[in-house]
């Protein structure tokens, strides 16, 4: 309803600020405070009509445009935007304040007019822009001269190349090198695709057919963001980067709504984050990156969807001469605007600490480099208007220097500090008293520092009023940056550099002192990526601790006698979350923690000591136990070799201790632990002695079944296990389990050696722990020579784990033991009876077939010898190989130290011929699978794939000699010319499945037409009515098959901005639309034309 009662206004002034000046498209920034205007002038050269803006987050600014006389030009007031055609001269734009204090972005930019060319070129061409000429015939009888455009790749990348209205052509690269996909060619109404190499390029382009004067237009779209790219976004989405050689990239959003962004490698590993950067709601990443390809994730920030722009670039330096860095620190001007500028520093001896400030109207981008052999590391980096990074020198930091840059490309001059000298020192005995840190003489912003030197490595809980201090900064020792400090201060060995940045007259005050775990509250802690911190434990009972990181893999460990990690560590069933670590009662114990992932974590460590209840005695058979909270209980068992099953309560954990006359320097053998939900895990084991603890504040419960171990038989060519069993590059893994558990097996120690891999089938959730620390989880994992300890959860039956170097005829060795018994000979299709502990068959066939093995029972498998594909199946067998023309041997082993049962089919099934594009449509039963034969023409990057009504559908990829190569819905690889096969493999439950293969860049196109546009022209001339299944395209794939289409709009979103933006190409009707030749419909779409609404186009490249 309508307002009512007094109305209060208020008139103050509203000082106007000089913010300096605009350069034209060079976007301001800057936090407008309520009470005071901005005032930017900018110069006008040359007469034209401008867009200027004022916006903040997805509001606009009021401002005011004036002339050199201050009369104001156009709308004395406009709100956020205005147009305007403006004279030679000097003007002033002035931004009016909000309510409240808020950032502003303002933009002064230049309307231009497209340019009209003219002529055969050569033409200039940039990338993902599209580009207009008309084409001209030549005089009669002169030589017909195509039009010639001109692009760069900075990096390689793949491209889309297309020519509208019948225009044809063909790339070469000016600087020469190898031949390029498809033969470079782009047929007429089709576009080229293919990987490109960095470097020029030159795109020859003339019509199909004689048609003077003749408009069309020209685009190049890069797959991936590069250099000097721009890509609108809707954010939720990721973009790929190609960065093309080892430089400084800067990737920003530029747009009226918050988003923020990861940086990650390829395969995913964080590299950096963004969200705001200085006076903007937009992300900026600046980073020093290798040549190669990244994923860029952006996301919204508040909103559940938000548009933004997405913008790349390399960022182009210059070398000053060195600066001699020295205390008090040593002053310097350098002038910045759209390069960085890098400058060496030089540091005397003795130097325990070099730091580098600077300060300048406009935000400034920092970062500390160190060089490490030939290249340049970043070491930290930073970005505002005043800005510092520091370094506590190691004795094997080598040289360094900074490179300064403007943020925004704005001119500016950064007034620098550079320092290298001594840092104080103090005691730990000081540190616990409190003192205040001492500033760096002559550095700017100000920095005070010291560096704690401590009689043994431990964690420290800040205390005071300086625990409430966030501008506290750490460095985890000698030779790494200063990060935020945590509310616990952990380093990493006997030295502690700490800082804080202060205003003159703000506290540097620091006080903490040493904390043991299991005393006080949890510690709260920063987990840096594979830096090990060592933490004291209270003395007197056994000890419990358990370590919570909010992300990456968590690691814990009670130090044994030998200061390395004993086996007393348990870990929970997901990645992320609590590990816990226990050991008897004692003195002077520490825990070692570190984070196995790949970027800082936040963590908590919390710990408590038990009581020792009265022990009990437990014999063979089953048994139970009970414990109260924080209490421990010792349970006496017998001695020798053991199968001992164990099922917890939730909460509880059991430690086996390792045998009383055990040489051991740690008394723990193994920790089992029921972090949330009841669990049961079986142990063979040598300990006599359990420790029983519940939770905190919680009791704890143990049932147990305690058996004398028997030797398990490990089956053919493996050594048998006479004790505790262990998985080695000899020795396998195999055991039939009767119930569901969990089990764990030791890896031990290897000679170094090439790449090594554990196999495990058969089982659920497992991980593999590295004795290095390394925590990897899955099925399959990388192993180093140091080994480590695999625990998996399994349902009841075979599980089977295995080692190999990943080489095919590695791993027949391992798994098939094929034996010296003459191999029986099969005629395909059969159905044989298994029996005995292996089975050997010889097959013959005509030509290239696809062999179907199927089985019911548990069986390991290889084809050829050696072999050329082999896999381990514990639970029945769908195992798909290729089997070259003539005799091929199949070789069939039991498992676990069984006989084979049950009966197992074999089909050699014959190929199906596959072309480029999509081939035919069909149905596929649930376990079933189907071949393809096809041929590279040349050495060339193929894709093939598969598209399926269903998921789970996946393709297998063989040489035609039967090498198996890969698996996966989707598999990019570069092929040496020859043949091969791509089976496709349907899932065994569920419905069956609609699949089509697909094939892309096996062969090149012809330079002739298209068939269809051969079959319309001889129909034309016929006078008959054009029949025509497709436009434009001799393979009818679409070109989102391989999962690249451009995200879908959001809810309520209509979609029109993305379609406008990645739509093109040309239509018999002369519309502009990408990749005509796939609208057809005939991919399985619904090849609309629009009139149900839609542009009837696809939406994404």
């Amino acid at each position: 309803g309508a307002s009512a009662g007094h109305l209060g206004l208020e008139l103050a002034r509203a000082p106007i600020e000089a913010a300096g000046s605009l350069a034209e498209g060079i976007p301001a920034r800057a936090t407008i405070d309520p009470r005071r205007a901005l005032a930017y002038r900018f110069e006008v050269t040359e007469a034209g009509r401008f867009q200027l803006s004022a916006w903040g987050l997805r509001r606009p600014f009021a401002m005011r445009l004036e002339d050199a006389d201050g009369w104001p030009v156009a709308a004395p007031l406009a709100q956020g935007q205005l147009a305007v055609e403006l004279a030679p001269g000097e003007f002033r734009l002035i931004v009016l304040p909000q309510a409240v204090a808020a950032r502003a972005i303002v933009l002064a930019a230049r309307e231009t007019e497209p340019v009209e060319l003219s002529g055969h070129g050569p033409h200039g061409l940039e990338l993902d822009r599209e580009a207009a000429n008309l084409w001209l015939e030549p005089a009669e009888g002169a030589p017909r001269e195509p039009d010639r455009w001109r692009f760069e790749l900075p990096a390689a990348t793949g491209v889309t190349i297309t020519l509208s209205d019948e225009m044809m052509g063909s790339i070469r690269a000016l600087a020469g090198g190898g031949a390029l996909p498809n033969a470079g060619l782009v047929p007429p109404g089709r576009s080229f695709r293919g990987e490109l190499a960095a470097g020029e390029y030159e795109l020859l382009a003339e019509s199909s057919r004689s048609n003077n004067r003749l408009p069309y237009r020209v685009v190049v779209r890069t797959d991936d963001l590069v250099d000097g790219s721009v890509r609108e976004l809707r954010a939720p989405g990721e973009l790929t980067i190609a960065v093309g050689a080892a430089s400084q990239v800067e990737i920003a959003s530029f747009g009226r709504s918050d988003v923020r962004a990861r940086l990650m490698s390829e395969l995913g590993a964080p590299i950096a984050s963004s969200d705001d950067r200085p006076d903007d709601w937009n992300f900026l990443l600046s980073e020093r990156l290798s040549p190669g390809r990244y994923r860029l994730r952006v996301e919204p920030v508040g909103l559940g969807s938000a548009s933004t722009t997405v913008a790349m670039r390399i960022l182009r330096e210059r070398t000053e001469a060195s600066l001699a860095a020295a205390a008090p620190a040593m002053r310097a001007n350098f002038e910045v605007a759209d390069g960085a500028v890098a400058v060496p520093l030089v540091r005397p001896a003795g130097t325990e600490i070099v730091a580098v400030g600077g300060r300048a109207g406009e935000s400034l981008g920092l970062a500390l480099e160190e060089k490490i052999g030939e290249t340049w590391r970043v070491r930290a980096s930073t970005s505002g208007r005043a800005v510092h990074l520091a370094l506590p020198i190691a004795e094997s930091t080598g040289d360094l220097r900074f490179r300064i840059w403007s943020l925004d490309r704005r001119p500016a001059t950064a007034e620098i500090t550079a320092y290298a000298g001594a840092m104080p020192h103090r005691s730990e005995a000081d540190l616990a008293r409190g003192f205040d840190l001492e500033a760096l003489p002559g550095f700017e912003p100000r920095l005070a520092v010291a560096v704690i030197d401590l009689a043994e490595p431990g964690c420290f809980r800040r205390e005071g009023e300086a625990a409430a201090d966030s501008g506290l900064l750490q460095a985890l020792a000698a030779g790494s940056t200063f990060e935020p400090a945590a509310p616990t201060l952990a380093p990493v060995g006997f030295s502690m550099p700490l800082a804080v940045a202060a205003a003159e007259g703000g506290s540097t005050r620091v006080q903490a002192r040493r904390a043991r775990v299991g005393e006080g509250e949890p510690l709260a802690l920063a987990l840096p990526p594979g830096m090990p911190i060592t933490c004291d434990v209270a003395d007197g009972g056994a000890a419990v601790v358990e370590l919570e990181a909010t992300a990456g893999e968590p690691v814990i460990g009670f130090l044994d006698g030998r200061g390395t990690i004993g086996p007393s560590t348990a870990w929970g069933p997901t990645s992320g979350g609590r590990v816990r670590s226990a050991t008897s009662a004692g003195k002077g114990r520490a825990v070692e923690l570190w984070n196995s992932g790949t970027s800082p974590v936040e963590a908590r460590l919390s710990g408590w000591l038990t009581t020792q209840a009265t022990g009990e005695r437990i014999g063979w058979g089953a048994g139970r136990a009970s414990v109260r909270a924080s209490e421990a209980l010792l349970l006496e068992m017998p001695a020798g070799e053991k199968d001992l099953r164990l099922t917890l309560a939730p909460g509880t954990s059991v430690l086996a201790l390792a045998p009383a006359n055990s040489d051991s320097s740690d008394d723990a053998e193994a920790l089992v632990w029921a972090p949330l939900d009841a669990t049961t895990e079986t142990l063979s084991t040598r300990s006599s002695r359990l420790l029983l603890f519940g939770a905190s504040g919680s009791p704890g419960e143990v049932s147990l079944e305690l058996l004398p171990h028997r030797a398990v038989s490990e089956g053919a060519g493996a050594v048998a296990a006479a004790s505790t069993p262990i998985l080695t590059d000899q020795q396998r893994f195999e055991r039939r389990f009767s119930f569901t558990g969990a089990f764990r097996v030791p890896v031990p120690a290897a000679a170094a050696g090439g790449p090594r891999r554990l196999h495990l089938r058969g089982a659920g959730a497992a991980h593999f722990i590295g004795a290095d620390g390394r925590v990897q989880r899955g099925s399959d994992f990388e192993l180093s020579p140091a080994g480590g300890s695999l625990r998996f959860e399994h349902p009841p039956g075979l599980v089977s784990a295995w080692i190999d170097d990943g080489a095919a005829s590695n791993l027949a060795a391992n798994v098939p033991a094929l034996g010296s018994e003459p191999a029986r000979a099969l005629a395909l299709p059969a159905t044989v009876e298994l029996a005995g502990p292996l089975a050997r068959f010889e097959v013959e066939v005509g030509e290239l077939a696809l062999l179907k093995l199927r089985s019911e029972a548990p069986l390991a498998v290889a084809v050829g010898a050696p072999a050329t594909r082999s896999e381990i199946y514990p639970r029945g067998a769908r195992f798909d190989a290729v089997l070259p023309a003539g005799k091929s041997l199949i070789a069939i082993r039991a498992l676990a130290g069984e006989d084979l049962t049950g009966a197992v089919t074999m089909v050699a099934e014959p190929l199906h011929p596959l072309g480029e594009g999509l081939g035919e449509e069909s149905l596929l039963a649930p376990g079933d699978s189907r071949g393809y034969s096809f041929r590279v023409a040349r050495p060339a990057t193929v894709g093939v794939g598969v598209r399926a009504d269903q998921g789970e559908v996946e393709t297998l990829l063989f040489e035609a000699g039967g090498r198996y190569l890969g698996q996966g819905v989707v598999q990019w690889r570069t092929f040496a010319a020859g043949d091969y096969v791509l089976v496709v493999t349907a899932p065994a439950e569920g419905r069956p499945a609609r699949i089509r293969p697909a094939l892309v860049g096996a062969s090149p196109p012809g330079s002739g037409p298209p068939p269809e546009e051969a079959r319309r022209f001889l129909t034309l001339s016929a006078s008959e009515p054009p029949a025509i299944a497709g436009v434009a395209g001799a393979p009818d794939l679409p070109e989102d098959w391989l999962g690249v289409r451009a995200a879908e709009s959001a809810p309520g979103e209509s979609g029109s901005e993305s379609a406008e933006e990645e739509s093109y190409g040309t239509t018999d009707e002369g519309e502009w639309n990408e990749e005509s030749e796939w609208g057809d419909g005939s991919d399985g779409s619904d090849g609309s034309d629009g009139s149900d609404g839609t542009d009837g186009t696809d939406d994404g490249d």
